[in-house]
């Protein structure tokens, strides 16, 4: 009898001990949902500009079906459905009706994936990127719902569940990556940095200066750099008492890439996406106390779009 209890008291500690590891802060999520909605925008944008070419890009020779269905022709269901896809991805960035609003995007991207037919590494991060979401509160911070008084449901358990969804998702993105590097470009030779810098296609204007200008060694340190980063902070996300260090060496790499590889959004997508690990005494040491008082909307969500979430303040909107 003894050792049953002990052994349910072990259990119920260690389940307590990973609820409490999922517990992410309102602020951060707040700015994880501005962000998310800041790249479906993007991508949106995107596509409208190449709407015109789109279906015979993508083998519709004989039409769309939906398109004959609402009795439309191609071009017109196509900006219909991109410009509500628009408005869906708007009233997420706002947070109004965050919660319906955010699973209505999770499908327009899920049926904008099919369409597209065509599946990345950006798409798959923000796919269960806006799954995880359906299972957290986004709307305590920073939004509409806030300023309206839509507080959050209170559904504890699954708002922990939700937010351990986001750790496995993004443990899993860099440790599956580091796996992915198993080539001896990157270990022992470590060339893989010159060569991925070296490719016109995919290095930007920085990269291409680092492989003219610096020694094949720095490089190499570069490529070993990269796999303990991605190896490293991912463990360091597990963990509350390292998650704001995982946190800071993560987005350093994205903000690396950004700067020296032409990814698109892929690494404005990582970030936002890991904005949901910055921890509350971050935000509480920065001068933000989670007093989120309605104070200038819009200067609140254009301080989150252009600097990654302002943290001497905190807006409610």
């Amino acid at each position: 009898m003894i050792s049953a209890f002990r052994s349910y008291t072990t259990q119920s500690s260690a389940w307590h001990s990973l609820l409490k590891a999922a517990l992410l802060d309102p602020r951060s999520l707040a700015c994880f949902r501005i962000g998310i909605a800041a790249v479906l925008l993007y991508d949106i944008g995107l596509a409208w500009s190449i709407l015109d070419t789109w279906p015979a890009m993508m083998g519709y020779f004989d039409g769309l079906a939906a398109a004959r269905f609402f009795a439309l022709g191609d071009i017109a269901f196509l900006q219909l459905a991109f410009g509500l896809y628009a408005l869906l991805a708007l009233a997420l960035l706002l947070g109004w009706r965050t919660r319906f609003f955010s699973f209505c995007a999770w499908v327009a991207l899920t049926l904008h994936r099919e369409l597209a037919g065509v599946i990345d590494y950006h798409d798959d991060a923000l796919f269960h990127a806006l799954f995880c979401a359906q299972f957290v509160e986004l709307n305590a911070c920073w939004s509409l719902d806030a300023y309206k008084g839509r507080r959050p449901s209170g559904r504890d358990l699954i708002a922990k569940l939700g937010g351990l969804g986001f750790v496995v998702d993004v443990v899993f993105i860099y440790w599956s990556t580091v796996w992915e590097k198993g080539g001896s470009a990157w270990w022992p030779k470590g060339t893989a940095v010159y060569y991925a810098l070296k490719d016109i296609a995919l290095s930007g204007s920085v990269g291409l200066w680092m492989v003219e200008e610096l020694p094949l060694w720095l490089l190499q340190m570069g490529s070993y750099i990269v796999l303990s980063v991605e190896l490293a902070g991912g463990l360091a996300l597990v963990l509350p008492r390292t998650r704001f260090v995982g946190w800071l060496v993560l987005s350093a790499l994205q903000v690396s890439l950004w700067a020296t590889m032409s990814l698109e959004i892929f690494p404005a997508t990582m970030l936002a996406l890991q904005m949901v690990f910055l921890p509350a005494w971050a935000w509480d040491r920065w001068g933000d106390r989670n007093d989120c008082a309605a104070v200038a909307a819009a200067t609140g969500l254009a301080r989150c779009l252009v600097v990654g979430c302002w943290p001497s303040s905190c807006w409610s909107i």
